[in-house]
């Protein structure tokens, strides 16, 4: 850990002090670099922004649709496991093959998935080249990362879920309350450790989200 993740972070905090082409001699600029970023450097602020937008897609998606499904599978009386599986699958699927994936959902020449569902309901006016399109590029590539994963978050809020003790659920349904008030009383406060690491996860994940 020490070798292959700290000394890394070192190397690149002493270097971020240094002017250096990678060839020349380094020039010592003190803390001139963070300034140039911080005030004179139009590309971090908006590669920050769009890194934001990012992460707040990535987490609505994976959290979002990770609760969501997690809590109707409780419910589920049969074919659990095979549901697990199917939401399971993305995220063991490689990232070029999801990129290419997309690709050909988001494509307009040739037609794409996306561009065909509009098409067939009447929407062709709202086709576009989702990928190449600035005002929509952003969400375009956040949602695959966001479908990735929500299957590993839905698995681990489902263990969390089903280790509720049933007796504090039953005793509140016989006090009358209903099944939003069990899950906002009793459940989300029982998981909240485990949700709030699932959303640290996620958002480490999402911020190193380069590759896709």
């Amino acid at each position: 850990y020490g070798v292959a993740v700290l000394l890394p972070i070192i190397q690149s905090l002493v270097l971020s002090v240094f002017r250096w082409d990678g060839i020349t001699d380094m020039k010592f600029v003190g803390l001139d670099n963070y300034v140039k970023m911080l005030t004179r450097d139009d590309v971090f602020w908006t590669a920050f922004g769009n890194a934001l937008g990012y992460l707040a897609i990535c987490l609505v998606i994976q959290l979002g649709g990770a609760l969501i499904v997690a809590a109707l599978l409780t419910a589920l009386p049969r074919a659990r496991e095979l549901v697990k599986t199917v939401y399971l699958l993305p995220a063991i699927i490689s990232t070029v093959a999801i990129a290419f994936l997309f690709q050909r959902i988001y494509s307009l020449e040739p037609v794409g998935l996306l561009n065909q569902l509009l098409a067939w309901v009447g929407l062709e006016n709202l086709q576009n080249a989702w990928l190449s399109d600035v005002d929509t590029v952003l969400a375009a590539v956040s949602i695959p990362e966001g479908w990735r994963f929500t299957g590993l978050y839905m698995l681990i809020i489902y263990a969390a879920l089903i280790a509720v003790p049933k007796e504090l659920e039953e005793a509140a349904r016989l006090d009358g309350a209903s099944w939003w008030q069990v899950f906002w009383k009793i459940r989300f406060p029982y998981i909240r450790p485990v949700w709030i690491t699932t959303t640290i996860m996620a958002t480490t994940f999402a911020l190193r989200g380069f590759d896709i």
